[in-house]
């Protein structure tokens, strides 16, 4: 990311939401409940989550010929289970196998990737650069990127 695009993190007023979509739309894209024009990026937000039937509906809105993108923010968690994992975890992993099967059922139309959360120091300037990359790379569908350190390595 470069250094405008930090710039107006940090200027968002710290809401980490504000923060991503204001970056994005300064990237071009055009993000859920930021625009009245078609969304080409999905991201699970406060004001947007993902579901079957949202993605559905993000491929059948899409232009002519253009590409849709879903960005599911997870915990890292959903990749490593353990005995210590709370309750939590099973939504987490539900969503990062909901996830892959979108995309799945959704290509070449629509990519499904995510965003896995770690401990440590992860801004939002971390993850709008994750985000850029699933939203830029064409070939890159039912992934996650894992940001941040593993719990055990924060410890």
């Amino acid at each position: 990311m470069n250094d405008a695009g930090v710039a107006e993190i940090n200027g968002a007023g710290g809401r980490f939401d504000d923060a991503i979509a204001a970056a994005l739309r300064g990237a071009g894209f055009i993000v859920a409940g930021a625009a009245p024009a078609p969304v080409t990026l999905l991201i699970n937000t406060s004001e947007a989550e993902i579901s079957p039937q949202r993605c559905h509906e993000l491929a059948n809105a899409a232009p002519d010929g253009a590409e849709a993108r879903v960005v599911n923010i997870l915990d890292r968690r959903a990749l490593a289970p353990s005995a210590e994992t709370s309750p939590a975890w099973l939504e987490q992993a539900g969503r990062w196998t909901l996830t892959r099967n979108l995309a799945l059922a959704l290509a070449p139309r629509v990519r499904v990737n995510a965003i896995g959360l770690g401990w440590g120091d992860i801004d939002a300037a971390d993850v709008v650069g994750a985000i850029l990359y699933l939203a830029r790379a064409p070939a890159v569908t039912g992934q996650m990127v894992a940001l941040g350190r593993d719990r055990e390595a924060a410890s």
